[in-house]
């Protein structure tokens, strides 16, 4: 009986020790999977961008308040929030500006709990801004003199 308890004890820590081994490995597939869907609905968001004004759209009933595609029922026929490219440009001269104050303050004390930009504001409803993956990003320390 004593040695039945000690070979059970002994399997179980032999898949405890199992599942412990391959739990990163699972676990980094799964978020893959996540990331994966969002980067191509990310693709396919900036392969349908459309001319024209989201506010005037929205008052049109072309698009709901979030976004979505409206047929004439005024049903959802989009799988995604549409974007405008007069929002992008606008989102992209924000950015550059609030970019170029920390690059100038080099605030250290900064509190970056509340997001800089609200995406929503310029009909981003997802959260993603842009692809996670950047070719290259230098890095500079510090302030340089001139």
């Amino acid at each position: 009986m004593r040695n039945k308890i000690v070979r059970i004890i002994a399997l179980l820590f032999v898949l405890v020790s199992a599942a412990l081994f391959i739990y990163p490995s699972v676990s980094k597939k799964v978020v893959q999977g996540i990331n994966d869907a969002a980067t191509e609905q990310f693709d396919e968001i900036c392969e349908d961008v459309q001319d024209g004004d989201r506010q005037q759209a929205i008052d049109d009933g072309i698009i709901n308040d979030d976004g979505y595609l409206l047929d004439e029922n005024g049903e959802i026929v989009s799988d995604y929030p549409v974007v405008f490219q007069k929002d992008i440009d606008r989102l992209y001269q924000d950015s550059v500006v609030y970019n170029e104050a920390l690059t100038d303050r080099q605030d250290l004390d900064a509190d970056f709990s509340e997001p800089a930009l609200i995406l929503s504001d310029y009909g981003i409803y997802d959260g993603i801004y842009g692809p996670g993956c950047p070719p290259y990003i230098p890095k500079r320390m510090g302030r340089q003199r001139a």
